[in-house]
């Protein structure tokens, strides 16, 4: 599976203190023909709001592998209960395979 040239934009999120908000993973699953994964490419979440209660709220970026990674992810206003999201973040989990991740 391919997900590439998405945008998601102006969600507001009441949360109830989730483990994650976003993951952003190449993957297998059991209803894949072809057992490989696919690849994450020029991913834009914009004017993210997340309120509500305390919580983990996980941003997990991870590739599979250097074939199958995620690449051009952009956080553009995204915002954890009142904590704009940035390099460094305790909101970010950022693993191997990862390239190109933009803050605005």
């Amino acid at each position: 599976m391919k997900l590439q040239n998405v945008q998601f934009e102006n969600f507001r999120i009441n949360g109830e203190g989730q483990k994650e908000l976003i993951r952003l993973r190449p993957t297998i699953n059991q209803y894949m023909r072809t057992k490989v994964p696919g690849y994450i490419n020029n991913i834009t979440f914009k004017k993210i709001t997340v309120t509500g209660k305390e919580g983990p709220y996980k941003i997990q970026l991870m590739g599979a592998d250097e074939k199958h990674n995620v690449t051009g992810v952009t956080l553009s206003d995204v915002s954890i209960l009142g904590n704009k999201i940035k390099t460094g973040s305790q909101y970010l989990q950022i693993e191997n395979w990862v390239n190109d991740l933009t803050f605005r």
